[in-house]
């Protein structure tokens, strides 16, 4: 089931990326960078919208304003599973799926509603400028766990279910063992005297058997250390295997391959380096 999932994943995410997203994101900087006028202040999303309405066609601004509006919903529902699954998974806090809804977007949208009803449009402006100057400082403490994560067989590792040892009857083993040995012809040893008074009954008492100690070597219960010590071997090789990053049968390891995470770690290099260079450079005030 992962296997065909991540497969379906894997096609979609690249189709997605090198098609509408890279040709798309790609058209607007060409388009923005080709027509707006030299100040970097003027390339808001309002003049975007401006410029593509009037450049190309009245509809292109709409699918423009269109398209902000469902990214908005989508990057909202992936940030709402992804809470929900660190909090049930880590953090072992769960709540009502309408009620985690209600609260992640409410926490996003309520303060652009009071940017955008306070300051008004030049004020969301600025907000939407520094919420994207936050979010790519915060990127490379964002990206560095994923990546770690990604790269240990120990978390991406799909064992198969432990084995659940069949249940023998021990209960009705160890009841057997419970009841009393009753010898033969002494279950009426009891007088009616005793009886009466609320005395335990024959058929409860243990009275030692004839034979000797032989006979009470054959009538001693069962160790029940035995089965505790293989259990707990069990338990404990199955505790060991699993920080074993050598794949068994039935295991599946995801992690990343060596190309995969060089690529990875450059990547988050670059974004680093980039991201100290336009806080110096804002810092010296250029």
């Amino acid at each position: 089931a992962i296997r065909s999932s991540l497969k379906y994943s894997i096609v979609e995410l690249t189709i997605s990326l090198l098609t509408f997203a890279l040709f798309v994101n790609s058209a607007i900087l060409i388009l923005a960078g080709a027509s707006l006028p030299g100040s970097a202040a003027e390339a808001s999303l309002f003049d975007i919208h401006a410029l593509l309405a009037s450049t190309i066609a009245p509809a292109a601004g709409t699918v423009f304003a269109l398209a902000l509006l469902f990214s908005g919903i989508s990057a909202g529902i992936v940030c709402t599973i992804a809470g929900q699954m660190v909090s049930e998974g880590a953090l072992r806090w769960t709540a009502a799926p309408w009620l985690r809804r209600l609260i992640t977007r409410s926490i996003s949208i309520t303060p652009s509603i009071i940017i955008a009803a306070a300051v008004g449009k030049d004020g969301l402006t600025a907000a939407l400028n520094g919420s994207q100057v936050a979010l790519s400082v915060a990127l490379p403490f964002v990206s560095a766990p994923i990546i770690y994560f990604t790269c240990r067989s120990r978390y991406m590792t799909v064992r198969p279910p432990r084995p659940v040892e069949p249940q023998a009857d021990d209960d009705s083993d160890d009841e057997a063992e419970a009841l009393p040995s009753v010898t033969p012809g002494v279950e009426g040893a009891m007088s009616e005297d005793a009886k009466t008074e609320g005395a335990v009954p024959a058929s409860t008492t243990t009275l030692p058997p004839p034979g000797g100690s032989e006979a009470k070597s054959n009538s001693a219960p069962r160790d029940p250390e035995p089965r505790d010590d293989v259990a707990d071997a069990v338990e404990g090789a199955y505790a060991s295997s699993l920080d074993e990053d050598a794949a068994g049968e039935g295991v599946v390891n995801y992690k990343n391959g060596w190309v995969a995470t060089v690529f990875a770690v450059l990547v988050w290099l670059f974004i680093a380096v980039m991201n100290v260079a336009n806080l110096a450079l804002l810092g010296l005030g250029k």
